[in-house]
């Protein structure tokens, strides 16, 4: 295994992730994050470094060995990332949809989107404090 793999499986297992719960927040494949932790895959583009970096918290620095401070870099105040805005307008998107319907499918969409969170392992707490989905008992 080369350093970004054994940084990567760390770093993955230290946040008590399985591979599909990293592909989810990087957006790469399963097949390509086992690669790269097994040390098949050495030499990864700047766009995969981020996603892993983004997907695991941390800063493409501690990735690389340049640095052993795994903390994610600094933001400055209201800066707004890519990822989250593209986060953000999901969410409107969705909320918009839902809202049209019925209300009986509003709430089995909810329910599926619970569902999904909790097979993510995101806790109910996580939900209602980073405003994923409307506290329970509310439907938009």
């Amino acid at each position: 295994m080369g350093t970004i793999g054994i940084r990567v499986n760390q770093l993955r297992e230290a946040h008590g992730l399985d591979v599909g719960q990293l592909q989810y927040k990087s957006g790469l494949s399963a097949a390509h994050i086992y690669r790269i932790e097994d040390g098949a895959r050495q030499n990864l583009s700047a766009d995969t470094l981020t996603k892993l970096a983004d997907g695991l918290n941390t800063s493409v620095d501690f990735l690389l060995g340049r640095t052993d401070d795994p903390s994610p870099p600094t933001r400055a105040k209201g800066q707004l990332y890519k990822a989250e805005l593209e986060l953000f307008i999901r969410r409107q998107l969705l909320a918009d949809t839902v809202s049209r319907q019925p209300e009986a499918r509003q709430r089995r969409v909810l329910d599926g989107m619970l569902l999904l969170l909790e097979v993510m392992g995101i806790t109910d707490d996580a939900i209602t404090q980073e405003n994923i989905l409307p506290s329970p008992g509310h439907v938009p």
